[in-house]
Formats: structure tokens, sequence, C-alpha cells
């Protein structure tokens, strides 16, 4: 009998400490900051709820968010012709290459998820995603077998080296 008084005396003292945090105490007014904008052909919308960002710092923050998103884009995408990832494309040289610490970063994971799949997840699909149509080009037709084993040629992580200093290497141009 006196265990159960005890726990119940233990829930009531429980239950009264979390009435009190929740409804006696007053909290400071949340504010939900929103930050949205177009990138890498879609859209994002990132929501705060916090009372300790201020005004001055949300255009800060917001600035902060989009100049990220724009170098990513820059870097990264196959979209733009000019971007650090379609340079290297287009390179058809064997010499060492020069990129950015966080295109090096994501160059590097990528190779290791393709070792870890058994190459599954492979970084140097893209001549294989052209022939068999996708990125808007259409195909009227299957491509045939040595179309696909002449292009499996450029096709690998194994065809990267990656050097110190931020510099990569293409085995084949």
């Amino acid at each position: 009998m006196i265990n159960k008084k005890i726990s119940f005396f233990i829930i009531l003292i429980v239950s009264l400490f979390w009435f009190i945090i929740f409804f006696v105490i007053p909290f400071e007014k949340e504010n939900e900051i929103i930050f949205s904008g177009p990138t890498m052909g879609t859209t994002y919308k990132i929501k705060v709820h916090s009372s300790l960002i201020s005004e001055d710092k949300v255009k800060m923050i917001e600035l902060g968010i989009d100049s990220i998103l724009t170098n990513v884009n820059n870097s990264m995408s196959t979209y733009i012709d000019n971007s650090e990832i379609s340079l290297l494309n287009k390179n058809r040289t064997q010499n060492k290459i020069k990129v950015s610490p966080s295109f090096y970063y994501v160059l590097k994971k990528s190779i290791e998820y393709s070792s870890l799949t058994d190459n599954a997840f492979d970084p140097t699909i893209n001549p294989l995603l052209e022939i068999w149509g996708f990125r808007g080009k259409e195909i009227l037709e299957k491509p045939d077998i040595n179309t696909i084993n002449n292009v499996l040629e450029y096709v690998g992580s194994d065809k990267i080296l990656l050097h110190d200093n931020g510099y990569i290497q293409k085995l084949h141009p």
C-alpha cells in the first residue's frame, strides 16, 4: 500500500512540474522566420522557429543561405555550362586539374560511395544517361550493345584519381 501511495505521489509531483513548466511559466513568443527561393532547378523553403534571432540578423542569414546554394549550384550543376563539373566534363586532357575544396570533398565522398555500393552509385554515369535519353534528349530506340559497351569505356570512378591539395585527374580524357 505504501508503494502505491509513493507512486501516486511521484506521479502527482511530476504532473505538477510539467503543468508549471508548460502553462504557468511564460515563454517568449517564438517567431517563425521563413527563407525561400529558387535553386538548382527547383525551390527551397527553410522555416526557423526562434525568439533568439534579431531582425537585423534575418537578412544576413538569408543572404548566407542564398550564397551557399549559389556556390553549390555554380560548382556542381551539370545544367550550367561554366560550372566546375561542366568544365571538368568538357576537359579532354589527362592533366591534373585543380578543383575547389567543396567539389573535391563531394567527389571524394562519391567515389567512396561508389566503392561501398560495388559501383551501383557511380558519379561518372553521365555518358550512359545521354545515350539512354535522360535529361530531355529524345531517344527513339534502345541503344545497341556496341554503343553501350563503347560508352562504358568512359564510365567508372576508377577512371578518376584524387591527388593531394585539391587536384584530380581523369585517366580517360
